[in-house]
């Protein structure tokens, strides 16, 4: 699972703390399993593949107690663009060297659409709390769809 935050006003991110900045909202994960497309962009980030598959979108597993996610699940379409930072190793606990990639910061905003195809996968059966599944566009900028965030 990779760990996915949000924000609407800064794509600063602070990658030598805990948390990557106060204006950043942790929001979910991206199933790796269920996104093996999508996944293939940020192993390409990370340097384990060369070649990615299927187009840079994939759906959020969101956190459904997120303020945010509980925002624009109701009203997917007016959501305006934000800023996506994710997190490639998940939420464990990572001793990071230095020039490590901590995050994967989207080189230009994301939007959320209505539904991507494939659909949205199933959440599995035995989670306590079912996530909310929001469908994620992400852009390029100057070719890139990410830019790497190194710690120091």
């Amino acid at each position: 699972m990779a760990t996915v935050w949000v924000s609407s006003t800064s794509a600063d991110v602070d990658v030598d703390e805990d948390r990557p900045g106060d204006h950043w909202q942790r929001v979910g994960v991206i199933d790796t399993s269920a996104q093996r497309d999508f996944y293939t962009y940020i192993q390409q980030y990370i340097g384990v593949r060369k070649t990615t598959k299927g187009k840079p979108e994939f759906y959020l597993s969101g956190d459904p107690e997120s303020a945010w996610v509980q925002q624009v699940k109701e009203n997917v379409g007016a959501q305006l663009p934000f800023w996506i930072l994710i997190n490639p190793y998940g939420s464990g606990q990572i001793h990071y060297s230095s020039g490590s990639i901590k995050y994967l910061l989207g080189a230009d905003k994301a939007t959320l659409v209505h539904s991507l195809v494939p659909r949205a996968p199933e959440p599995h059966p035995g989670l306590l709390v079912t996530p909310v599944a929001l469908a994620v566009k992400l852009k390029r900028r100057a070719g890139d769809l990410f830019t790497p965030c190194r710690t120091r």
